[in-house]
């Protein structure tokens, strides 16, 4: 597979070399096939609407038939389909495909290309086996549209003089390395940070932990120690959290670094999800402040369901998200755990009520080190690490994770729920 630098370059070229706009938009797409090794890779430049556009269509196996009017048709009813504009579309082997012309396929994404603000083309990456997108390949592909949304102008019915395009080429280039210098030094920070946090909390930690052990046992003899208790208590806490946090960067950088290890064994949902959810119904139990209530729900089934997984990576998973829910919850509401299974998927969904997360927060809402405005504006604490490590474990594991959330129309209150998904 070639490097993004790579494929830049030579869709670069083809821009370069090719003035036709059909034979400039079939070189383009046969590069970035190609380049994601993927069956099939469609280009449309222009509007779904217009009169005048033109279609690419490319596939590794030159015996599929694709109809362009078919392909046409279907950027059409996306476009319908996606009136909220989120973008890309990622639609897999457990959607409905049947008003997709590539219905035997698993895997399709497609997004939208714009240039200077307005959308001028879409591009279709396509499989016939099931795809999972990493936010770095979506991030990578990002860089990847923007050159593309440019060759789409340079098909235009009234095409720019060879010196603009050479001029938009060469804008365009030298923004794009300046971009992917800024996030090669905006990654190397950002593991720089992990690091130190790592390092500077492991040592101060474990003389916390030393000190309170030996000042809880001294006080186990003396009789003012019933009074101090709470005391004791809320110092462990503090200790737990803190600890907690630690944990989670020590795995992150891992996970940035691949260097997880991975224990397979046969988990039994029901069981496992049993355990987690007495522990949280014990632990809000204990806050009289939020009371908070976890609700388990399991899909009826005629055999346990079970996944092929690490226990404890996936423990890692689900008590972040019950803990990110118990943080954005209304006091006094229920929390919902619900398992189901089917087509040999597994899907668990955490579901609470309370703040909301904004569209355009959704977008980057794994990214580390990023919050939204809500829990800026009432002061939860964080540090923004908590779903990064989410994603990375589960994109590790081999699943995927989704997230919505949307009014409930009543009291400004938003339900909000995290779906897991896991190939069984």
């Amino acid at each position: 597979m070639l490097s993004n630098d790579e494929v830049i370059n030579d869709i670069t070229r083809i821009i370069q070399q090719h003035s036709e706009p059909q034979s400039l938009l079939d070189q383009i797409t046969k590069t970035i096939g190609e380049h994601l090794s993927l069956d099939g890779c469609f280009l449309l430049s222009g509007m779904t609407n217009q009169a005048q556009n033109y279609l690419s269509c490319w596939s590794r196996n030159d015996n599929v038939k694709v109809f362009p009017q078919s392909i046409k048709t279907f950027f059409t009813n996306l476009v319908r389909k996606n009136q909220s504009g989120n973008w890309p579309i990622i639609i897999d082997g457990t959607q409905d495909l049947a008003f997709s012309p590539l219905t035997s396929w698993q895997s399709l994404l497609v997004n939208r290309l714009i240039f200077r603000g307005q959308t001028n083309g879409f591009i279709l990456l396509g499989d016939k086996e099931p795809q999972r997108w990493s936010n770095e390949e979506l991030h990578e592909f990002k860089q990847l549209q923007d050159i593309l949304s440019l060759a789409c102008f340079m098909t235009r019915p009234n095409q720019p003089p060879p010196t603009l395009r050479q001029s938009l080429l060469k804008t365009w280039y030298k923004e794009t390395q300046e971009q992917i210098s800024n996030r090669n030094n905006l990654l190397e920070l950002q593991e720089q940070i992990i690091t130190t946090l790592s390092d500077r909390i492991r040592n101060p930690l474990a003389t916390i932990n030393m000190a309170v052990n030996l000042l809880e046992g001294s006080s186990k003899k003396e009789e003012k120690y019933h009074t101090e208790k709470k005391y004791w208590q809320a110092l462990r806490q503090a200790y737990s959290q803190i600890e907690e946090m630690h944990t989670n960067i020590t795995i992150l950088r891992k996970i940035n670094t691949k260097d997880l290890t991975f224990n397979s064994e046969e988990i039994v949902l029901e069981v496992f999800l049993g355990k987690i959810a007495e522990y949280f119904q014990t632990r809000w139990q204990n806050n009289q402040k939020r009371k908070l209530q976890l609700v388990l729900e399991i899909q009826p089934s005629s055999q346990p369901i079970s996944l092929s997984s690490d226990s404890q990576h996936l423990e890692a998973i689900l008590r972040e998200l019950l803990t990110n829910a118990e943080n954005f919850s209304d006091n006094n509401s229920q929390v919902h755990l619900r398992l189901s299974a089917s087509d040999n998927q597994v899907k668990i969904y955490i579901t609470n009520q309370g703040l909301m997360i904004f569209p355009e927060e959704i977008n980057y809402i794994f990214d580390p080190f990023r919050r939204g405005s809500e829990p800026l504006n009432r002061c939860i604490p964080g540090i923004g690490i908590g779903l990064t490590l989410v994603k990375g474990l589960v994109d590790y594991l081999g699943g995927r994770i989704e997230v919505s959330s949307h009014s409930l129309n009543s009291n400004n209150l938003y339900e909000t729920t995290f779906i897991l998904s896991f190939p069984q």
